[in-house]
């Protein structure tokens, strides 16, 4: 008799019926396998995103993108809060302690917003220009940077429920 994949878990069950027995096997994932998938899809969709700012923000320092391209910022903006949303949520599935109130999606999009925040004051201290609309593209900025964590709360989420 040949021997399963490790990754496949065959479940038989018997139905009894009258005069005779069905034998049928149900193919499903198992649990355990399921949640490494699951957690490696997460740190995947985080290690890309990171990668994908990093190469954008530093070709945009070193070719003077964010000064020719004004809009450039905004995507930059949103990928940084989908980063930080995955990232909670991967730090979640490492077994951070967190309370359950703290994995709804208005306090992960606080965080975001905190991140956002504390971002912008950086661009202040090392003075990065302040233009004549500084209110309002920080404004954007922030608005952008939650967008992005609510897409990455979102996704990582489904990761997370599809993975249990």
């Amino acid at each position: 008799m040949e021997r399963a994949p490790t990754w496949i878990t065959w479940k038989t069950h018997a139905r009894v019926a009258p005069r005779k027995n069905r034998l049928w096997a149900i193919f499903s994932w198992s649990n355990t396998h399921a949640k490494i998938l699951g957690m490696r899809t997460i740190f995947l969709l985080l290690f890309l995103a990171t990668v994908t700012l990093a190469f954008v923000h530093f070709a945009a320092l070193e070719f003077f993108l964010y000064w020719q391209y004004v809009w450039l910022d905004v995507p930059v903006h949103f990928l940084g809060g989908t980063i930080v949303a995955l990232l909670f949520l991967a730090l979640l599935d490492l077994g951070l302690p967190c309370p359950s109130w703290c994995q709804k999606l208005i306090p992960v999009l606080v965080l975001v917003l905190i991140v956002g925040v504390l971002w912008e004051v950086y661009e202040l201290l090392i003075g990065i220009i302040i233009r004549d609309n500084y209110v309002f593209d920080t404004t954007l900025d922030l608005i952008m940077d939650v967008c992005g964590g609510y897409v990455g709360y979102v996704v990582g989420n489904k990761v997370r429920v599809w993975q249990k």
